[in-house]
């Protein structure tokens, strides 16, 4: 090696890493996947709701937010307000099909219910109470004039929204 040849692989490298140093930090990003990181280009015009897949690993991830996998039917901010459980792509996918569905999830135990019939006041098996127009939690168990399940922690009525 002393004739200040190098090899075509190195010098493929170098190349490879002067582009990428060339490059602007906004437009530049990584794989996110563990055992992968290429250096990526950021695409110009990101949809929100495409998956990209990299040209290395070729697996999927969300360009804008850099998740792996993807998280199909959450916007990035969505996505990033779940709980580490939540992310997984089972439970992501069962959070979809209860929000399509209109279903709430419990602040107690964050069970997913589904009202058949009745009114807004929902007792979970967890014991907690709430409503399920909004899915605030309720204040009191103590019944009142106006709702003989207790005090809710919303302005919501009793029969608010209930379509039988």
């Amino acid at each position: 090696m002393g004739s200040g040849r190098v090899p075509g692989r190195f010098r493929l490298l170098e190349l490879l890493e002067a582009e990428h140093a060339a490059m602007p930090p906004g437009e530049k990003l990584y794989c996110p996947h563990p055992g992968c990181s290429c250096p990526l280009l950021r695409p110009s015009n990101l949809w929100p709701d495409e998956p990209s897949e990299c040209p290395a690993c070729h697996r999927t991830f969300c360009a804008t937010c850099l998740t792996t996998g993807w998280h199909e039917g959450f916007t990035c901010a969505e996505y990033g307000q779940l709980s580490a459980d939540d992310r997984s792509p089972d439970t992501a996918s069962l959070l979809r099909l209860g929000c399509s569905r209109g279903w709430r999830r419990c602040p107690g135990c964050r069970a997913l219910v589904e009202r058949e019939a009745g009114c807004n006041h929902v007792r979970c098996r967890c014991g907690a109470r709430f409503c399920y127009a909004c899915g605030k939690e309720y204040l009191s168990a103590r019944p009142t004039e106006d709702n003989v399940h207790g005090t809710p922690g919303c302005e919501c009525t009793l029969w608010h929204g209930v379509v039988d």
